[in-house]
C-alpha cells in the first residue's frame, strides 16, 4: 500500500510541474467533515468559489517555517481576522516574496494556521496568569450580560460575567465566565472561584459595583456572599456613575410615562434630525428669564467643562456631553460649535437622556412637536411637558454634568456627596429637587463610616475639618456593626464631614493597607510626609466607578460569536486582546519597533 501511495504521490508532483503557471490549494479537502472540523473558530467567511492558493508550492508538500508567530497571533485575534482570511493575507505576501525565498517551506493553510493560533493562545494566557503577582490590594469588579451563547445551536442565551481587578496601574480582566443562572450565589460562586484559580484572593480590599439588588441586598446578595467567604471586611465602592445614573432617570421620568424599551420622544427627534438646520440654534441666553437665571453659575460650569475637554475622554458620549453643555450656556467648546448625529435611544443607554435633552432644547423652535404621532401626542404638545424639558436640561447642565465627571474621584467622593444634595435642595424646580433628593438619599454610601476615610486626602477639605477627622478617629467611639451606608440622615448638605469620622474609620486604613503614621502630625505638615504621599497615590488609584466591568463587557459583546466557538479558547482569547490593547493602542512604526 505505501509503494502505491508513494507512486500516485510523484505522479502527482510530475503533472502539477508540467502546468505553466504553479497553483496549489493551501487546505487539503479530503473530504466535506475534515474541511468543517478544521474551520472551527475560522469565521462565517468560507466562500466555495474562492481558492486559496500559495504560488510555487506544489500540492501536497508539507511546510516547515511557521509564519504565525505568538505577535502575528494577537494581532489576527485582536483585530478580529478569521484563520481563512489570514490564509488569502499570507498566501498574497508569500507571493510578492516578503515572507520566505522558498514558499514551498511555509505554513500558511487555514488549518495551520488554526493549530498555531490555538497553541499560542494557550501559551500566551498561561503566561500572563503565572506572571499576574500584584503585591497591592485591589479592587474587584465584575458587571453582568445575557447574550448569545455561539457554542450552542440556535438562538440559546447564556449570562456573561466579566470579572476584573484593579488599583494603581494594575487593570486586568480574570475571566469571562458562563453562568448557568444569573443568580446572586451563581455570580458569587462563579467570581471567587476565578479569585481562586488566579491565586487572588488575599489580594482582594474592596468591592466596586453596581447598585442593583442582586449586588447590594443585605441578605445573600453578592457582596455579601464574597465577604462572607473570604472571612473579612471589605471596602463597599457603588459605582457612583452608576448612581448619578438613576439619579438623571428619575428626574427625567418625571413626565416620561412610557414603558417601551426605547424612548419614543428620541426615536421621533432622531428621524427629525435631518430636517435641522445646525446653524439655527437656542441657547439659554436667548431668553431673559432664562439668562438671569444662569447668570450666577454661567462660568464656572463653562470653565469646568472646558477643562474637561482637554483632558483625555474614553467615551465619545462624553466629550458631547460636555461640548452641548457650553453651547446650552452660549459659550464656544476649544473645536468649535459642532452637533453629532443621534445617537442610541435604548433606555439602558443613560447618557442619551442627557445628550437628547440638550439637543432638543437647544434646537426647540425647529423640532415641531406638536407634530408627533402616537397616543402620547397630547401630552408630548403641552407647554408643561417642554418646561420640564428645559428644567431638566439646566439640571443637566448645572448639577449632573459636573458631578458626573468628579464621579471618579475617590478622596472628593465624601465631600461631593453633601456638596450635590445642597446643590439639588436649593434647585428652582421643588419637582425636581424633591425627586433627585429622594433618590439620591437612598444612595449615601460614601458618607459612611468607613468609607469617610477618603476625605483625609482630599485637597478641598479644610485644615480645621481635617484636625477634627483626626482628634474623632481617636477618640469618638464607633459601632463595629456599622452599616455600609447612611439610609437617612438629617440634611446631610449641612454635616461636617469630621462627624462621621470615628475609631471605626479605621477601618479604612487597615483594609487598604495605608500607612497611618501620618496622621500623628498635624495636617498641614501632611503635604510633605513622605509616606503620607504614598498613601495618597494608593488611595487615589481606588476606582469607585465601574467603568472597566463595562469596558470588559464591551469586549467580551466584540469577540463572543468570532473565531472559535471552544469556551476554553473564548477565555484565552479574552486575555490576550486585553493584554495587547493596554500595550499597543495604535499600529505605529514604534510599536513595532517595540515589539
Amino acid at each position: 500500500m505505501k509503494a502505491v501511495a508513494e507512486a500516485e504521490r510523484q505522479a502527482r508532483e510530475k503533472a502539477s510541474s508540467a502546468q505553466a503557471f504553479t497553483t496549489v490549494e493551501l487546505e487539503s479537502s479530503s473530504s466535506s467533515s475534515s474541511q468543517a472540523s478544521e474551520a472551527e473558530g475560522s469565521g462565517s467567511d468560507l466562500d466555495p468559489d474562492v481558492d486559496v492558493r500559495s504560488p510555487k508550492r506544489q500540492r501536497g508538500a508539507r511546510g516547515v517555517v511557521q509564519v504565525v508567530t505568538p505577535e502575528v497571533v494577537v494581532a489576527l485575534d485582536r483585530t478580529n481576522v478569521s484563520d481563512r482570511k489570514a490564509a488569502h493575507i499570507f498566501s498574497a505576501m508569500a507571493s510578492s516574496g516578503h515572507l520566505c525565498e522558498n514558499v514551498g517551506e511555509l505554513i500558511i493553510s487555514p488549518s495551520g494556521i488554526r493549530r498555531a493560533r490555538i497553541k499560542c493562545r494557550e501559551a500566551l494566557a498561561t503566561e500572563l496568569k503565572d506572571t499576574f503577582r500584584p503585591q497591592v490590594p485591589l479592587i474587584l469588579h465584575w458587571d453582568g450580560k445575557i447574550m448569545e451563547d455561539c457554542s450552542l445551536p440556535g438562538q440559546e442565551t447564556v449570562d456573561r460575567l466579566p470579572v476584573l481587578v484593579s488599583v494603581q496601574d494594575v487593570v486586568k480582566l480574570l475571566a469571562v465566565p458562563k453562568l448557568h443562572a444569573g443568580t446572586a450565589v451563581v455570580m458569587a460562586t462563579s467570581i471567587l472561584q476565578t479569585l481562586d484559580e488566579w491565586g487572588l484572593k488575599d489580594r482582594i480590599s474592596g468591592l466596586c459595583f453596581d447598585t442593583t439588588v442582586s449586588n447590594t441586598g443585605l441578605k445573600g446578595r453578592v457582596c455579601v456572599l464574597i465577604e462572607r467567604e473570604l472571612e473579612r471586611d471589605l471596602l463597599n465602592l457603588a459605582c457612583r456613575h452608576h448612581v448619578a445614573e438613576i439619579v438623571l432617570e428619575k428626574v427625567f421620568g418625571l413626565h416620561d410615562t412610557s414603558k417601551s424599551p426605547n424612548i419614543e420622544l428620541f426615536h421621533h427627534f432622531k428621524e427629525y434630525w435631518p430636517r435641522v438646520d445646525q446653524t439655527s440654534f437656542r441657547t439659554a441666553m436667548v431668553d431673559e428669564e432664562m439668562r438671569s437665571r444662569v447668570a450666577e453659575w454661567r462660568e464656572e460650569v463653562i470653565m469646568f467643562a472646558t477643562d474637561q475637554l482637554h483632558q483625555h475622554q474614553p467615551r465619545d458620549n462624553y466629550r458631547e456631553l460636555l461640548e452641548l453643555t457650553i453651547i446650552f450656556l452660549g459659550g464656544q467648546p476649544p473645536k468649535g460649535v459642532r452637533f453629532r448625529y443621534p445617537g442610541a435611544i435604548h433606555r439602558a443607554r443613560w447618557m442619551s437622556r442627557a445628550i437628547y435633552t440638550l439637543k432638543m432644547v437647544i434646537f426647540r423652535e425647529q423640532y415641531p412637536m406638536d407634530q408627533r404621532p402616537g397616543p402620547s401626542r397630547r401630552q408630548t404638545r403641552s407647554e408643561t411637558s417642554w418646561n420640564h424639558s428645559e428644567e431638566v436640561a439646566i439640571f443637566i447642565v448645572q448639577v449632573y454634568a459636573k458631578y458626573w465627571f468628579q464621579a471618579p474621584s475617590s478622596v472628593s467622593a465624601p465631600r461631593n456627596d453633601p456638596y450635590l444634595l445642597k446643590v439639588v435642595d436649593d434647585f428652582p424646580s421643588k419637582e425636581i429637587s424633591i425627586a433627585a433628593t429622594t433618590v439620591f438619599s437612598g444612595h449615601l454610601w460614601y458618607l459612611s463610616e468607613t468609607l469617610v476615610g477618603f476625605a483625609f486626602f482630599e485637597d478641598q477639605v479644610t485644615l480645621e475639618v481635617k484636625r477634627k477627622m483626626v482628634k474623632n478617629l481617636k477618640d469618638k467611639p464607633g459601632s463595629k456593626d456599622a452599616p455600609k451606608r447612611i439610609h437617612s440622615v438629617n440634611r446631610p448638605q449641612n454635616m461636617d464631614l469630621s462627624d462621621l469620622v470615628t475609631t471605626f474609620t479605621k477601618r479604612f486604613f487597615n483594609i487598604l493597607h495605608v500607612n497611618e503614621d501620618f496622621l500623628q502630625k498635624d495636617p498641614l505638615e501632611w503635604a510633605a510626609d513622605q509616606k503620607y504621599q504614598r498613601s495618597l497615590d494608593l488611595v487615589k488609584s481606588v476606582r469607585v466607578v465601574n467603568d472597566l466591568a463595562e469596558r470588559g463587557v464591551a469586549l467580551m459583546t466584540e469577540l463572543n460569536d468570532s473565531l472559535t466557538k471552544s469556551e476554553e479558547q473564548k477565555q484565552f482569547l479574552f486575555q490576550v486582546v486585553e493584554a495587547h490593547r493596554k500595550k499597543y493602542s495604535a499600529p505605529t512604526k514604534a510599536a513595532a519597533l517595540n515589539t
